[in-house]
């Protein structure tokens, strides 16, 4: 993976309509593996497995994924929506680096490649985003995206980006609702943990 300059600790909280949008902290960080392995349909299990220690559960190697500080993939990037004391939305979003440092990460395990190339430099990357069952269509998502949307504007970055499966109409409607537009495609590589074939769409949104 790249190398990825992580900024500070987002500090803004939004209340409204009884959800309560907040940053994550180090002790949500099983919860956000819960809901990353929503969102991921099936490509975090995969590299959860190729991280775990013989015997060792996959929210397990999740939840010790996203404590980590200083990287990417970790809580410190992760905004939660809340609803009477439990987390029920996550968007995941860090900046993606420079061509030159990026391509000198590309992912060498074939199954993860295809994510790997669909990149757009610059831009703030939404890794993940996910609402659970019984809080969807009641505009969660649109407000995580709003916080994206604040952050790329404060850090002056080229937009945001996404990679959505093309068979998952459902995340194809939300972003295209919301501005984005498919720059980039690549075949998925069929493993039995990825939930789906076909093709993995890169999205962007321009500032």
């Amino acid at each position: 993976m790249p190398t990825v300059t992580v900024p500070a600790p987002i500090t803004t909280a939004i209340a409204a309509t009884g959800v309560l949008i907040r940053p994550a902290r180090r002790g949500d960080s099983r919860r956000i593996a819960e809901l990353v392995r929503i969102a991921a349909d099936g490509v975090a299990d995969y590299i959860w497995s190729t991280l775990a220690q013989p015997g060792e559960d996959l929210l397990d190697v999740g939840a010790r994924r996203y404590a980590r500080d200083g990287v990417a993939f970790s809580h410190q990037n992760a905004v939660l929506a809340e609803h009477d004391g439990a987390v029920v939305g996550l968007m995941l979003a860090f900046a993606m680096p420079p061509r030159r440092e990026a391509e000198a990460g590309v992912e060498a395990d074939p199954i993860l490649r295809p994510y790997a190339e669909l990149e757009v430099p610059g831009s703030l990357y939404i890794a993940d985003i996910a609402v659970a069952d019984g809080y969807r269509r009641h505009g969660i998502a649109t407000r995580l995206l709003a916080v994206a949307r604040e952050r790329m504007r404060a850090e002056a970055l080229d937009g945001m980006s996404a990679i959505v499966f093309a068979a998952n109409t459902a995340s194809r409607r939300l972003f295209q609702n919301h501005g984005f537009a498919v720059v980039d495609r690549r075949a998925v590589v069929p493993h039995p943990m990825i939930r789906h074939t076909g093709e993995a769409l890169l999205y962007h949104a321009h500032p």
